[in-house]
This record gives structure tokens, C-alpha cells and sequence, in this order.
């Protein structure tokens, strides 16, 4: 169950205003990063959360020009426990990593400017830290010849990245996607492929050796393809080996078909559970509502013209 905490105003409507939601100060509290276009340029508020529902405003800085093509990932690049921003942007056809460095007071300092590869209309980054050091890293998922590498980017804990390895990772598939997690516990990230063959969908896993490049762990059939079913990872049984979630639709109703990491790079089935009926503007997030270190789902839907927020828990 919920209840109210609190409602805060956090800026202006503005159709390109994103959000972001990380810990900024280290408090073990989620606060809010407000990221704006004022006059061709970027600025990240922070609204810091007080702890008891709402938000107190932080700061306001001026984290790069606007661009219709660049992105912002947060993640902690140094391992301070505060949360930093990373600019990918494009210059003259290379992608740039460019580190903002929170200051724990809501604002940010500028960390580094980092080539991290050619840009790709069709290549994606990743925030995760995959040689288990505490600073976040960037993964590169590139298309080269039909293939998909895998090029990481290691954090020097400075603000700026080291080229760590680059692993063929699979075949291209447009309809192929990959998810960062550790599903063998070491603390080191790996990447989940999940990819359709002949109408099935299979997640291969790619364990990360620690140095930057990937081995292939396992390849698991873990349900029917469907182009409306959709996977989360998240560790749902508290034993801090990362699972999979198989949201799909079955005659109008949600199922959550969970698939359990054997530690090795394979999964199984652990259960199927009902979770509500099948709407196209419902939304599954995954989080520990309760504190008990498993995973549950929260089922955000529309009740007319109202958001609803439906718990369910994970009894693992």
C-alpha cells in the first residue's frame, strides 16, 4: 500500500525537460535531477528529497550546449557514493563522454572529456561498472558487419574513461536488446542478450571478466517471442544474483514469468504469477518496496484518469 508523502513543485513544463531520478548527496535518499534547454544550453537542476516525501531545491548548473542528440546517464564515475552525470554527445561524427561530477551539495563540476568511439545512429552506451571497482564504466554496443561488439569504457575515477576491451558480443538483430546486471554475484557486471530465434526468445548472458571484455556464459529459452513482452532484471529471490522478469500479455492479462539466475549464466523457471489485466499505458517498475532484500513489481496504470500504483510483492 501507499500513502501520500508529498507534492513538490520541481520547474517549469517544458515539452524537452527530462528527469532523472539518483542520489546525489550520498544520503541514501533518491533526490531528482531536472535536465532543461534554456537558451541553447543544458542546465541540471537537482531537487534534493528531505526524506519525507518532498523535494528541496539544490542547485542549477550549466551542464553543456543543447543538442537534439545528446544524452545524459547518471551513475557514480568516481565511487564516492554521490551520483555524477554523463554527457554523450556527438563532435564531428566521434562520440564524447564529458563527466559531471557532483559536488554533494546538488550541484556539479565538470570531471572530463572523453573520445569513446565513432558515432553510430544505431549504437547505444551503458552505465555499469564492470570490473567491480565502485566506479561506474561505460559499455559501447556497436554494429560492426553485422555483428554486435561490446567496447567498455573503464572509469579512472578522475572523470574520464580508459578503453578496457571490445567483445563480439552477437549477431545484429534489430529486435535484439541487451540489459546490464551481475547474475553471478561477483560484483562485476555482465550483459544479458536477449534475441529471437524462430519465435522464442532466448537470453544469452556474457560474464564479464574483470578486465573489460566479456565470455559467454549461457544461452537460455526463456518464454515465447512476443513484440509486446518486455523484461526487467532485478534480483527477486535476495541470494544477489541477478534474475529476469518476462512481463507478457495471456488473453488480456499481465503475467510475470520469473527466471532464475543459476550463478553460472543460465536461468530457470521459477514462477508465473498473474499481475493484473493487459492494458497498452501500464507500466512495470521493479524495486524492494518492503526491505526485505527481493525484488517486487510495481504496476503503474490508468483507472479513469487516474495513475494507480499496484504492489506486488515478491515471496521468493
Amino acid at each position: 500500500m501507499f500513502s501520500l508523502g508529498s507534492t513538490t513543485q520541481v520547474g517549469d513544463f517544458r515539452v524537452d525537460t527530462d528527469y532523472l531520478v539518483t542520489d546525489v548527496n550520498g544520503d541514501g535518499q533518491s533526490d531528482l535531477v531536472e535536465l532543461w534547454n534554456d537558451t541553447d544550453s543544458f542546465f541540471a537542476a537537482t531537487w534534493i528529497s528531505n526524506g519525507q516525501g518532498g523535494f528541496n531545491f539544490g542547485g542549477n548548473t550549466r551542464v553543456g550546449d543543447f543538442r537534439v542528440d545528446t544524452n545524459y546517464l547518471v551513475t557514480d564515475v568516481n565511487g564516492d557514493g554521490e551520483s555524477d552525470l554523463v554527457e554523450l554527445w556527438n563532435d564531428t561524427d566521434s562520440f564524447f563522454a564529458a563527466t559531471w561530477i557532483s559536488d554533494g551539495q546538488g550541484d556539479f563540476d565538470f570531471g572530463g572529456n572523453t573520445r569513446v568511439g565513432d558515432f553510430r545512429v544505431d549504437t547505444n552506451y551503458l552505465v555499469t561498472d564492470v570490473n567491480g571497482d565502485g566506479e561506474s564504466d561505460l559499455v559501447e554496443l556497436w554494429n560492426d558487419t553485422d555483428s554486435f561488439f561490446a567496447a567498455t569504457w573503464i572509469s579512472d575515477g578522475q572523470g574520464e574513461f580508459d578503453f578496457g576491451g571490445n567483445t563480439r558480443v552477437g549477431d545484429f538483430r534489430v529486435d535484439t536488446d541487451y540489459l546490464v546486471t551481475d547474475v553471478n554475484g561477483d560484483a562485476q557486471s555482465d550483459l544479458v542478450e536477449l534475441w529471437n530465434n524462430t519465435d522464442n526468445f532466448f537470453a544469452a548472458t556474457w560474464i564479464s571478466d574483470g578486465l573489460g571484455g566479456f565470455s559467454l556464459g549461457s544461452n537460455t529459452q526463456v518464454g515465447d517471442f512476443r513484440v509486446d513482452t518486455d523484461y526487467l532484471v532485478t534480483d527477486v529471490n535476495g541470494d544477489a544474483q541477478s534474475d529476469l522478469v518476462e512481463l507478457w500479455n495471456n488473453t488480456d492479462n499481465f503475467f510475470a514469468a520469473t527466471w532464475i539466475s543459476d550463478g553460472l549464466g543460465g536461468f530457470s523457471l521459477g514462477s508465473n504469477t498473474q499481475v493484473g489485466d493487459f492494458r497498452v499505458d501500464t507500466d512495470y517498475l521493479v524495486t524492494d518496496v518492503n526491505g526485505d532484500a527481493q525484488s517486487d513489481l510495481v504496476e503503474l496504470w490508468n483507472n479513469t484518469d487516474n495513475f494507480f500504483a499496484t504492489t506486488w510483492l515478491s515471496i521468493a
